[in-house]
């Protein structure tokens, strides 16, 4: 199973902090700004969506890609805390992270995932690294294909 990793990006062109952080993302942005980041984002492929409020955007890149996983434009950072000293994970490791997660939950017969914003690992529960309850960010999320879930869409 392959997941493409979308980022949605709006009025940040010169400023994509997320696109360093994984291997082979996608910015999705509005056509109004499509030619601007594909300037100054020579390096990164760019899709482009008509210009609705974000779970509508949310939405039409789920539909279009189907196993995805959504990272926030501005994310600077994805470490493992863990480890007696935190570490950076390098793109190919945040790329790996991200596809056996996306493996992980397929096989637990669910669709939805994510990663937590934690900049105090004291927070981290390391007994429980994998919960079914509660919820997901925005910010670092993945959805499977098949899943039927409509993100913030009425209708």
């Amino acid at each position: 199973m392959e997941i493409k990793v979308v980022i949605p990006s709006h009025l940040r062109a010169g400023s994509v902090t997320s696109k360093t952080l994984v291997t082979d993302p996608i910015l999705c942005v509005a056509e109004s700004e499509r030619d601007l980041y594909r300037e100054l984002n020579p390096d990164v492929e760019i899709v482009s969506h008509e210009e609705h409020g974000l779970g509508h955007i949310r939405q039409c890149i789920y539909e279009r890609f189907g196993n995805v996983f959504s990272l926030d434009d501005d994310c600077t950072e994805v470490a493992a805390i863990w480890p007696e000293k935190r570490e950076t994970l390098s793109p190919t490791q945040v790329r790996e992270l991200i596809q056996r997660s996306a493996e992980i939950t397929k096989d637990l017969g669910a669709y939805l995932f994510g990663f937590a914003i934690l900049s105090d690992p004291r927070v981290y529960h390391w007994w429980r690294p994998i919960v079914a309850t509660g919820w997901v960010t925005g910010t670092a999320h993945g959805i499977l294909a098949g899943s039927n879930i409509r993100i913030g869409c009425q209708g």
